[in-house]
């Protein structure tokens, strides 16, 4: 069912894959659908929301989408270190994409700051 497709964990994983064969604008596409089916299906706050999200945001990141990928990853990095905690590994995760993200604009006070 649709339902279970948007919302598994193999359609991000799908994504990441797409990004190491630098597909990324099929990266993008799927990330976009996996968001799109999960807050639907499972709501804004649900981890794996937040899982999608993050790929979304480290694929707007890497097509140099700065805004865009940080309003992403600001959400999951909020709602992991909230439900989850800072010292979870999907938190330290987003954490280290959001400093990438600082690092390739120069803003290496805010990367700092995390």
């Amino acid at each position: 069912p649709e339902e279970e497709r948007v919302t598994s964990p193999l359609i991000v994983q799908l994504a990441d894959l797409l990004v190491e064969l630098g597909q990324y604008d099929k990266a993008l596409s799927f990330s976009q659908e996996a968001v799109a089916g999960c807050r639907i299906i499972l709501g804004n706050r649900h981890v794996r929301t937040m899982s999608a999200g993050n790929q979304l945001g480290d694929v707007l990141r890497l097509q140099r989408k700065y805004e865009e990928a940080f309003l992403h990853l600001d959400e999951a990095m909020a709602v992991r270190r909230e439900i989850l905690g800072n010292e979870h590994i999907d938190t330290l995760k987003t954490i280290y994409v959001m400093g990438q993200l600082f690092n390739r604009q120069g803003k290496y006070d805010e990367a700092f700051s995390l």
